[in-house]
């Protein structure tokens, strides 16, 4: 293991609810109104291919909010503003022990440089990787290929943790040593590998 890879929405990140309840709750916009966004033009946004910015007026339009574009984000990367504390001083445990720890994980661009700035990933993770600068997101084969070649290490040597099957799956099919998270999955990992280093 030369370095972990860890995604963030369900890893890193865990808010209490995702941004669909108060879309719902406070500017009415239908779930599934909601997600058919997420899973259409807000994807194609994580690759860079859109801007949210931009496409978000015609949904704002559609849905009846009177905020601008600007205000709607920043209450979206607000609310989802929750990191796993346990977790962050787990992963500075790996990284004073010589293994660099990153980020990699699907996002368009303004709540990627959120996640980098207001949430501090810039400075206590040793990279981030992010879809929407790498022109490809997870679980493409692309996103894992461009990963390693910045890491300039064998497939073998990188350990990644995604709560995504799809994205695990990918992963292992590159050759990379890819774990489903969960916390108790990495509990029990970050214990073995205490051991094994000699860090209990």
């Amino acid at each position: 293991m030369k370095a972990v890879v860890f995604d963030a929405d369900g890893v890193i990140v865990s808010p209490k609810s995702w941004f669909t309840v108060p879309a719902e709750k406070i500017y009415g916009i239908p779930k599934a109104a909601f997600l058919e966004f997420i899973h259409g033009d807000f994807k194609r946004c994580t690759t860079g291919e859109l801007e949210l910015l931009e496409v978000l007026p015609t949904y704002l339009a559609r849905w009846g909010v009177n905020i601008s574009p600007q205000e709607f984000v920043a209450a979206w990367v607000k609310h989802e503003h929750h990191t796993d504390e346990k977790l962050l001083r787990q992963i500075q445990s790996i990284r004073q022990a010589g293994i660099p720890c990153y980020l990699g994980t699907n996002q368009e661009r303004n709540r990627a440089a959120y996640m980098k700035k207001d949430m501090g990933f810039e400075a206590v993770l040793d990279g981030v990787f992010i879809s929407s600068e790498l022109g490809t997101r997870k679980p493409d084969e692309a996103f894992y290929q461009k990963v390693q070649a910045i890491l300039e290490l064998p497939a073998q040597d990188i350990l990644f943790w995604d709560d995504a099957p799809a994205n695990v799956e990918a992963a292992r099919a590159c050759g990379w040593e890819a774990k489903l998270f969960t916390p108790l999955a990495f509990a029990r990992w970050f214990l073995r590998w205490q051991i094994s280093s000699g860090k209990t």
